[in-house]
């Protein structure tokens, strides 16, 4: 290319750019293009547009990242208009790409020297791409608020979950008949599991520090208001409200889980108190992922009338609270409430349910946990 040519190019928009590609290069040689048009047309920092640089078929070609690194996005880049411009072309890509959809996928980009195709996770095209979008045929302002909805201003999580309460989210059933849908299924249960079990070990260790502080005080009433009678006892009364949820996980559920489990803790000395609060929290983390598993699975069964943690379910729920619409544990919570008069076992009470009570600590964990089953 010219000097004058290379000048013209970096005058035009991110889409001008695009079109005056040479496209006689190996295919992974134009990624950086496909990082420079994506985050200049969509408004993505350049390094929330991942492309991938190592051959072999594992990994999608793009990825857009939400401001949390969760891949909402993924695409494919193919050099030859062909692969988009016939119905069979496109099903045959959709059909060797799918395997990239993850949990927490929305939307699968297909792109092309001169064509650009949006589908939904279910293979189905996003409404104005029934037909791949011709690039040469559409100003660059036309194409960004055609691809508004892919935006990085809509790639954050809160704008996700409030599109999810509002059934406006695709939903597909979970895929359990093939071993490449399985192994997806597990990645998805293993990230919720373990953000989970981060957010959760946060949460009690604040509690911890709040039980502390609670045993600081009621020592300190102990010895500053020694023989007043009812003023002591009326103090204590008063803090041990306050306190209640702190006394019951420690002084009751913790002890009892140590009872039952604390044998088969493999630690010594010091160690072991920690150990038996790591496998506390990883139980109840685990036990709280299986119920929403088990929640979501009845639906896809028929085990159960209505949908209540997908296609809609949610919207319904939304439909008569205000202040709740973002307490994902108060979804859950309902919802196992009403199927556990059907279903007993699986939500009877138990140690567990304490994680229930953290004070909004593990809502954005919880609520991707339900937005990957959907």
């Amino acid at each position: 290319m010219s000097r004058g040519s290379s000048s013209s190019r970096q005058q035009l928009n991110p889409l001008g750019k695009w079109l005056s590609l040479d496209w006689s290069r190996p295919e992974r040689s134009y990624n950086p293009d496909v990082r420079d048009f994506l985050a200049g047309l969509l408004d993505y920092p350049k390094n929330q547009v991942v492309t991938e640089d190592v051959g072999g078929g594992g990994y999608p070609d793009i990825k857009l990242l939400t401001s949390e690194k969760v891949a909402w996005v993924v695409g494919d880049l193919k050099k030859d208009d062909a692969e988009l411009n016939t119905e069979s072309g496109r099903r045959k890509l959709w059909d060797q790409k799918r395997k990239y959809i993850e949990g927490l996928t929305q939307y699968v980009v297909f792109l092309t020297a001169h064509y650009l195709w949006i589908v939904l996770p279910t293979g189905d095209a996003v409404s104005g791409f029934e037909v791949p979008c011709n690039l040469s045929e559409i100003t660059f302002d036309a194409l960004r608020e055609k691809l508004k909805f892919i935006s990085y201003e809509q790639a954050d999580h809160s704008h996700q979950w409030t599109t999810f309460i509002e059934g406006k989210l695709p939903y597909v059933y979970l895929k359990l008949d093939t071993p490449e849908t399985l192994d997806q299924l597990r990645r998805d249960l293993q990230s919720s599991f373990t953000e989970l079990g981060t957010a959760a070990e946060g949460a009690i260790a604040i509690l911890i520090q709040e039980y502390k502080e609670f045993k600081r005080q009621e020592q300190e009433i102990n010895r500053n208001l020694v023989d007043t009678g009812d003023t002591q006892r009326r103090a204590l009364v008063r803090l041990r409200f306050k306190f209640d949820f702190h006394r019951h996980l420690f002084d009751d559920l913790l002890p009892r889980f140590e009872d039952q489990y604390g044998r088969d803790i493999n630690a010594k000395g010091n160690q072991v108190e920690k150990r038996i609060q790591e496998s506390f929290v990883a139980d109840s983390v685990a036990v709280l992922v299986a119920r929403v598993l088990f929640l979501r699975l009845i639906e896809d069964l028929g085990l159960t009338k209505k949908r209540r943690l997908s296609n809609g379910g949610p919207q319904d729920w939304a439909a008569f609270v205000d202040q709740l619409t973002g307490d994902a544990k108060a979804l859950v919570q309902l919802v196992a409430e009403d199927v556990g008069r059907l279903y007993h076992e699986p939500f009877e009470r138990n140690l567990f349910d304490w994680i229930y009570e953290t004070n909004g600590a593990l809502d954005e964990a919880l609520q991707r946990l339900i937005l990957r089953f959907n």
